[in-house]
């Protein structure tokens, strides 16, 4: 119960994730830039920004390039290097030993050492503790986790596990008083039944006067603010206000001779895509993220003769949300706006085509119902015969009105009416900070309003202002155009179904929940239930239910079989509902400057043209490239984005 708060603040400071390059002399000067110095953007807060990342506030580079995990997992293609972790071994009796790098220090030279692993554990509790019995410090530089015997992760994923988390943020000696707090609170906690999945980290329950000793504990850890930026990584805080931030090459940190740049400079809160093409058309950045319509890439390219556009996979789909708390009344009765036959019918009204063309020309269409995983990772993790199950619905304007006729709506002088009888008219609500959503929500208005369903689009001026405008049942828009299938995380399945139902994607839908606690008729429900999903779909074979939140728990423990025969049940469960309908699976986009990176991959593409369409699928014949272009994408790859590991490897 203490996680979902925290892992909430740690997801809103995530943004939410590049391959070995060459290095400058620090003298060069290029266009007025040093070429010592690498130029981005990013976001931080210009007010109130505390010096941790666990502050609530957004850090900007500094949780990039300044915050270190134990092992640094690239999202999208789960490739990991070893970052504050020298090595780590998994053994055959239930432990893992984590040999912290010898020369891992913080940012004011004090040695990195074990408690400071136990420390951010345990006063952030996040899902990896939920697997733990155990996590203790051995000596200054030897950290041993004891994994519960009942729910021990698969060895295929431990050290993704361990690669989620920012350990390199919470330093023993500065936090050592609420770190303390919550240790001795979870010692005398009560220690969970024989046998138990829920959540109970480090194998305790907390009860209920401890859960709120804990919480204020937190609140009391978050509220601090220490007098230097608390991180390990390879380049700290050189200065910042509140439109530029520097870092600065870290001297004391491990690999601080293979650091490919002296200084990285971002400038902040710059969001306006006009903006930031004609800073790349002019050479003030050496890195963006994003694919802008065919006709603006192009001029872009030609103004800048020294960059190129490299797309990448992204295991995000995007599309429709219904909201399925809004209501109708029908002879005083209060009915779903939403039911079955309207969101199957939805699924007919789109050609998807245009509209993944006009968000983005490189993305990948898909004519299948919301999953919870985006397409490529479900046909990846799904059986062949459960994926083939899926239905594939078509482009069907027929189809569409019969499926609304059916579900209790009308069409009256070219305009669809409700079961009330009334003229519908909705509202679109998306994210306009993200350009090939804003694009794909014109279009989507577009045809909805073409069709008959009169249709008004609502801009967000960002993600959290879209998502606590779409979360509230009182002024939540009746649809969203958002992530409809989304990982997060790494790319085993877990990642996508914690981003569509303990984190995001249940809140905008606004599925079912049991009550909680104190709420009339909690008594009636199991307490490991207490406001949790009530969501209760059919397995893939179709011979019964199951509750979706019974196959949540416990994931990581699943063998390779079990794990299959989970995603089957969830994602054909998920697809029969139709809560969502997505459109395409995103590909990501990014700017390169050949001239600060020497050895970007594929030089024979983009040498013949710098508008990149080639994208790595990851099949065995170009996994290589899968790898390489994923570590482009540097709010997937952080902090192992600016180290040569060829050089680093090749010293060890």
């Amino acid at each position: 119960m203490i996680r979902r708060s925290i892992l909430k603040k740690l997801l809103l400071l995530t943004a939410v994730l590049s391959v070995s390059f060459g290095f400058y002399s620090c003298d060069e000067i290029i266009g007025g830039k040093t070429v010592d110095t690498f130029y981005m953007l990013a976001n931080w807060e210009t007010v109130g920004m505390k010096n941790h990342i666990n502050g609530g506030s957004q850090a900007g580079l500094l949780n990039i390039f300044s915050v270190e995990p134990l092992i640094q997992y690239v999202r999208s293609t789960d490739e990991i290097y070893y970052m504050l972790a020298e090595s780590v071994d998994h053994n055959d009796d239930g432990t893992t030993i984590i040999h912290l790098r010898p020369e891992a220090r913080w940012h004011n030279g004090d040695d990195y050492v074990a408690q400071d692993v136990v420390a951010y554990y345990y006063i952030n509790q996040l899902e990896a503790t939920n697997y733990m019995s155990a996590i203790e410090a051995i000596d200054d530089k030897t950290v041993k986790i004891t994994w519960k015997a009942s729910i021990e992760p698969n060895d295929n994923v431990k050290n993704l596990i361990l690669a989620v988390d920012p350990v390199g943020s919470v330093k023993y000696d500065v936090f050592k008083t609420w770190v303390d707090a919550i240790i001795e609170i979870m010692d005398e906690a009560p220690a969970m039944p024989e046998g138990y999945t829920g959540w109970a980290p480090f194998g305790k329950i907390v009860n209920d006067v401890q859960e709120t000793a804990a919480y204020a504990n937190y609140a009391e850890f978050t509220n601090y603010n220490p007098d230097w930026f608390i991180a390990t990584g390879p380049y700290k805080l050189y200065s910042v206000n509140e439109t530029d931030m520097i870092l600065i090459a870290n001297e004391d940190h491990w690999a601080y001779e293979y650091l490919k740049f002296k200084y990285v400079h971002s400038y902040n809160h710059i969001t306006d895509p006009t903006q930031i093409y004609g800073m790349l058309m002019s050479g003030q950045l050496d890195y963006a993220g994003g694919t802008p319509i065919l006709d603006t890439l192009e001029q872009i390219l030609l103004a800048n003769e020294n960059l190129v556009h490299f797309k990448t996979n992204d295991p995000g789909a995007c599309g429709l949300l219904f909201n399925l708390a809004k209501t109708v009344s029908v002879d005083g009765v209060r009915r779903p706006l939403f039911n079955d036959k309207i969101r199957e019918g939805f699924e007919y009204i789109f050609n998807r085509d245009d509209i993944a063309f006009i968000a983005n020309p490189y993305s990948k269409v898909t004519y299948r119902s919301m999953m919870a995983m985006a397409p490529s990772d479900a046909e990846k993790y799904m059986s062949e015969e459960a994926w083939d199950s899926l239905t594939v619905y078509s482009h069907d304007a027929s189809r569409a009105a019969e499926l609304l006729i059916e579900g209790g709506w009308s069409k009256v002088d070219g305009w669809w009416h409700g079961e009330d009888g009334e003229k519908l008219s909705f509202t679109l609500h998306f994210d306009g900070s993200n350009d090939h959503q804003a694009r794909a929500a014109q279009a989507t208005a577009a045809q909805m309003n073409e069709f008959g369903i009169e249709t008004k689009l609502k801009s967000s001026s960002s993600w959290n202002d879209w998502f606590g405008s779409a979360q509230s049942y009182v002024w939540s828009s009746e649809l969203s155009l958002t992530w409809t299938d989304l990982n997060m995380s790494f790319s085993y399945p877990t990642g996508s179904f914690v981003y569509a139902f303990r984190d995001v994607s249940f809140k905008v839908i606004h599925l079912p929940k049991f009550p909680a606690f104190g709420e009339a008729g909690y008594e009636e429900v199991p307490e490991k239930y207490w406001g949790d999903l009530s969501v209760e779909l059919p397995t893939f074979d179709r011979t019964g239910t199951f509750l979706l939140i019974d196959k949540m728990q416990g994931l990581y423990s699943l063998d390779d079989a079990e794990m299959q025969e989970t995603v089957d049940d969830i994602i054909t469960g998920v697809a029969s509902q139709n809560w969502g309908v997505p459109f395409y699976q995103n590909s990501c986009g990014m700017f390169y400057n050949t001239k600060a990176f020497t050895d970007l991959p594929r030089k024979d593409l983009w040498e013949a043209d710098r508008n990149i369409e080639y994208i790595p699928s990851g099949n065995e014949d170009d996994l290589t490239d899968f790898y390489a272009f994923g570590r482009l994408n540097i709010h997937f790859s952080y902090a192992a984005t600016l180290i040569d590991w060829e050089r680093f490897f090749e010293n060890q």
